[in-house]
């Protein structure tokens, strides 16, 4: 039997979702309003993180719980699994196996030693309803926003996509925010990222603009000599000199002097990694990078396709937080 997810939590997930109009949505929010018990692949004692509806639609489909009787054995000759045992192994009390041997179309099925979770009826419930509702796959992959791939909740640090729908009859069309958190369990908390995408695309662009303009100037003053680095080095010389002065003594010490020395070398030498740590901070405050690749692209920005806008933005940018509280955080490479 499975242990990436408590029994309970997978009784409830079934007889959830069994429920004419619920949804997988209902399935998470039912799991996180009740806080069933989830053990994590790694047996730490809690969910893992991105467990969301596709995860939550693989394990309604799965007949490892179900008590297979005729009644399933029948369901899986009717949609083409290859079922190793004869009917009479289907008792409707223990649950199955079932692997893709050759082609994700050449499926294998065998009764298990275990015990099955969820009645046989439930069970073909659950499939029945899911044999209604199929997802339409998308023809290749389409970017909504040159800011895609970048986007992270400021609530729960998952994932931001752009979403876009189409009303055939006003005509109307619009962008929106969807945080991949929302439909995961012990994810997202907030209601929705109520933000409009054309205003943070603008918010986002201004603000490169910005950035690499600030970024110029700091190159320019940096080209100067640092007063800050002269300042650290010359301390770390004064250090330099005193140790090997320190170093020259110790062969003529005594024990107590001796001891003394050797404090005194290591509290120089523990003085001496946090004035390069601080040195190396300051020499890497604006760092060596040419930025001719992406002034052109930004002063001609309307004329870029959405992919080349992406392109230039993921040179730049690491993450771009948003939520409604905190508004637009951007963080950037440089």
């Amino acid at each position: 039997m499975s242990r990436d997810i408590d029994n309970i939590t997978v009784r409830a997930m079934f007889d959830v979702y069994a429920t004419p109009e619920a949804s997988l949505r209902d399935v998470i929010l039912y799991i996180n309003e009740n806080n069933l018990p989830m053990d994590a692949p790694k047996g730490d004692g809690t969910v893992t993180r991105g467990f969301d509806a596709p995860n939550i639609a693989a394990v309604l489909k799965n007949p490892l719980y179900v008590r297979a009787d005729k009644n399933v054995y029948e369901y899986l000759l009717k949609n083409n699994y290859r079922i190793i045992d004869d009917v009479d192994a289907f008792d409707g009390k223990h649950g199955l196996f079932w692997h893709n041997y050759r082609s994700k179309t050449d499926r294998y099925v065998k009764v298990g030693y275990h015990e099955g979770l969820v009645d046989a009826d439930v069970w073909l419930a659950v499939q029945d309803k899911f044999s209604h509702h199929h997802i339409p796959l998308r023809k290749g992959k389409v970017l909504r926003s040159w800011m895609s791939g970048l986007l992270r909740c400021g609530h729960c640090d998952h994932a931001v996509k752009v979403d876009y729908t189409y009303n055939k009859n006003s005509g109307n069309s619009w962008r929106y925010f969807t945080c991949s958190g929302y439909n995961s369990v012990r994810g997202c908390q907030s209601s929705g990222i109520k933000l409009n995408v054309d205003e943070v695309e603008a918010i986002v662009y201004n603000d490169m603009k910005e950035h690499i303009e600030e970024f110029e100037i700091a190159r320019k003053i940096e080209k100067k000599p640092s007063t800050e680095a002269e300042k650290i080095r010359s301390e770390i010389l004064k250090i330099e000199a005193e140790t090997a002065k320190l170093m020259e003594k110790l062969a003529d010490a005594d024990e107590v002097l001796f001891g003394y020395i050797q404090n005194r070398i290591g509290t120089l030498h523990s003085t001496k990694n946090e004035l390069e740590k601080k040195l190396m901070l300051v020499d890497r405050r604006v760092k060596k990078i040419d930025t001719t690749p992406l002034l052109g692209p930004l002063n001609k920005w309307e004329t870029l396709t959405v992919e080349e806008k992406n392109n230039l933005a993921r040179m730049m940018i690491e993450k771009i937080y948003i939520s409604v509280e905190k508004g637009v955080i951007i963080h950037y490479y440089f």
